[in-house]
Order: C-alpha cells, then sequence, then structure tokens
C-alpha cells in the first residue's frame, strides 16, 4: 500500500495517480530529496492533502540545507529561515483540507516576511522511529480472551 502512495519524484509535479498526496508521505519524500532543491530550485507537489502539515518538513529541510524555503499553496505562503524560523505572509486557505499545487522553493531572504509564526516549528528528531514507536505504545492495547471475544484481532471474521 505504501508503495501506491509515494509521489514519483522523477517528473515534476510530483503526485500519484489516483489519489491526493499523503503530508506525511509527502514530507518525508521531501526531506529524503531535499537536495533537488539546491539544483533545481523549486520542488511543485499536485493534489496535496492537508498541506499544512507539510510545514514542520519544510522548516527542518531549509535547516538542513542552510537556505531560506517558501512554501506555497493557493492563497497561502510561509518561509522559513535557514535556521528553521517560519513566517507567515499570507495565511488564506491556511487551513486548507485539499491544495491542487503546492510549491516549495528557494526564495530571497529579502522583501517582505510576514507575520513570524509563535514558537518554533517543532523539530522532526533524531529519531523519528523512537517518537512514533513511543506514539504507537499510547494506542496499544495488549491482546486479552474478552477482545478476541468481542472480535479483536484477526480470525474471527
Amino acid at each position: 500500500a505504501y508503495q501506491q502512495l509515494v509521489p514519483d519524484v522523477s517528473a515534476e509535479p510530483w503526485q500519484v495517480p489516483g489519489h491526493a498526496l499523503c503530508p506525511l508521505i509527502a514530507g518525508a519524500t521531501l526531506s529524503d530529496h531535499a537536495y533537488l532543491l539546491r539544483s533545481n530550485g523549486r520542488i511543485q507537489l499536485r493534489q496535496v492533502a492537508h498541506p499544512q502539515l507539510l510545514l514542520p518538513f519544510a522548516s527542518a529541510t531549509a535547516r538542513q540545507l542552510g537556505l531560506w524555503l517558501e512554501l506555497s499553496w493557493n492563497g497561502c505562503c510561509l518561509k522559513f529561515s535557514p535556521s528553521g524560523e517560519a513566517w507567515l505572509v499570507r495565511a488564506q486557505n491556511l487551513g486548507a483540507a485539499t491544495a491542487a499545487q503546492v510549491r516549495c522553493a528557494c526564495t530571497d531572504p529579502a522583501g517582505t516576511l510576514g507575520k513570524p509564526l509563535a514558537g518554533s516549528i517543532p523539530d522532526l528528531g533524531d529519531s523519528p522511529q523512537h517518537d512514533l514507536d513511543h506514539l504507537a505504545a499510547r494506542t496499544y492495547v495488549p491482546a486479552s480472551e474478552a477482545s478476541r471475544l468481542l472480535g479483536a484481532g484477526a480470525g474471527l471474521s
């Protein structure tokens, strides 16, 4: 299933035929292919669900590359400094459920930065796997005979 959700990065815009891009998978892919921003100056994505979830990835990518980045979609624009700070330039559609096009591009720090976002965007951390395991542990319920009788797990369908 994951292979069906990973964007094709061999051509722009990045997209998944027949599906909206998952922002978490798209963000991880952006982080993995950040070098393309250095060579191409921009990365475009098509049909992204909840594009605001790309913000921590754009912030981390700006820090990773040591470059100013701009993340934008219809009516919304944010800038990220090489230190990971973020500025909201245009707020329309910040909370959009989907965006037809999202653009992540190298930008110049000159010009209007807009309103600084309160606080910093959280770092993705040194060990995302540890963070995901911690989250999974919060939702894990050990198997019991009672839960199996109520239909939990596999095999009683």
